[in-house]
């Protein structure tokens, strides 16, 4: 959804791990979020499956969502 105006908010970015260090950006400018916004990190690094800490503190099995050059997006 495009937002001509919109209120920006000061927020930190942060992961789901039960610890201090998992922030991915803090105190930074962004739209004031509405329920249902999705915030997308791509090329997420540590945050892929591949490299995430699996089973860390019994979290589950992350999903992977890739979109497609064509719009669709698959879901593994």
């Amino acid at each position: 959804m495009k937002r001509e105006n919109y209120l920006l908010e000061k927020v930190s970015v942060v992961g789901n791990l039960c610890t201090s260090a998992d922030i991915m950006a803090k105190d930074i400018m962004l739209p004031k979020a509405d329920v249902g916004d999705i915030l997308v990190v791509s090329k997420a690094g540590s945050y892929a499956f591949t490299l995430t800490p699996i089973l860390f503190a019994t979290h589950p099995t992350p999903l992977q969502f890739y979109l497609k050059s064509n719009g669709e997006l698959y879901v593994d």
